[in-house]
């Protein structure tokens, strides 16, 4: 496991997605969520966490060995970002050095002094509104947690749950979510190819729906994905399309019957989308 995020979401390089991001660690047969923590590099983090790397403290390497001793399986699960907003974190800094050269210190001054990156308030307000969510459904936070996230204004502004806990442990199925696991991706350039670009439709269509208040849904991804326009995505598009890739549940869906089936393949088959609810406020 370790190795297929490396893999995917390295600081090392731009294939697939970059290395900072909001993960969860979760049970799998409740899809309890269990954890809730952010990270400039995921698979560094991941590592620590599992004790494949560096001590034990500051990580959940206690609490994940006693899971195991009773369960066989662990969920983990991570909202990632676009290989462009990769942080300027250690490992990517020494590897851009090894590919153009050792650079002075004041070229990094920028990246690497307070305050934080615009990329890494970002990520802390995702992980801030996720814990909120999870805070304003059990009036509690996730059991692994000890404090909460930094709180930006729109996570100040919740007043009730939102769907980040489901979607992160596939208590639904929805577009958000990877149609593959990590380690599929790993070992599928052509999947990894496409949730890159379900991933720039994802990212258009969330901002919108924050804008507008309104939830999100797969009608609104479908039909940001029939808007790109720049070749390589309509050619990429297009291979999603004749492939079905959207069609079945993701690998994380608890319930292999989607609600949303035909509206997914009426889109893989190129015809017009059927009629959808309108969706209701975020807020």
């Amino acid at each position: 496991m370790a190795e297929a995020i490396e893999e995917i979401a390295s600081p090392r390089d731009t294939y697939g997605f970059a290395s900072g991001g909001v993960y969860c660690f979760w049970r799998v047969d409740s899809r309890q969520v269990l954890y809730i923590g952010r990270a400039v590099d995921l698979p560094e983090r991941f590592a620590q966490h599992n004790g494949l790397r560096g001590t034990a403290l500051g990580s959940k390497r206690e609490l994940i060995g006693k899971h195991f001793e009773e369960e066989d399986v662990l969920g983990f699960s991570a909202l990632v970002r676009s290989p462009a907003s990769q942080t300027p974190v250690a490992r990517h800094l020494h590897q851009v050095e090894a590919d153009f050269g050792a650079a002075k210190e004041s070229d990094w001054e920028d990246l690497t002094k307070p305050p934080k990156t615009e990329n890494e308030r970002e990520i802390a307000a995702a992980e801030g509104t996720a814990i909120r969510s999870y805070q304003l459904a059990y009036d509690a936070l996730p059991p692994w947690n000890r404090i909460s996230g930094e709180v930006s204004a729109w996570g100040a502004a919740m007043r009730r749950p939102d769907s980040t806990g489901d979607l992160m442990t596939g208590a639904v199925d929805s577009l958000l979510q990877a149609r593959r696991s990590f380690r599929e991706l790993a070992s599928d350039p052509t999947a990894t190819q496409f949730e890159t670009v379900l991933h720039l439709a994802r990212s258009y269509t969330a901002v919108a729906s924050i804008l507008a208040n309104k939830q999100l849904s797969d009608w609104q991804i479908l039909e940001a994905l029939d808007q790109l326009e720049d070749h390589d995505s309509v050619i990429t598009r297009e291979r999603i399309r004749e492939s079905r890739y959207v069609v079945g549940p993701s690998s994380l869906s608890v319930d292999p019957s989607i609600p949303q089936a035909e509206l997914r393949a009426a889109w893989s088959d190129g015809r017009s989308l059927p009629q959808w609810p309108s969706p209701p406020p975020l807020r």
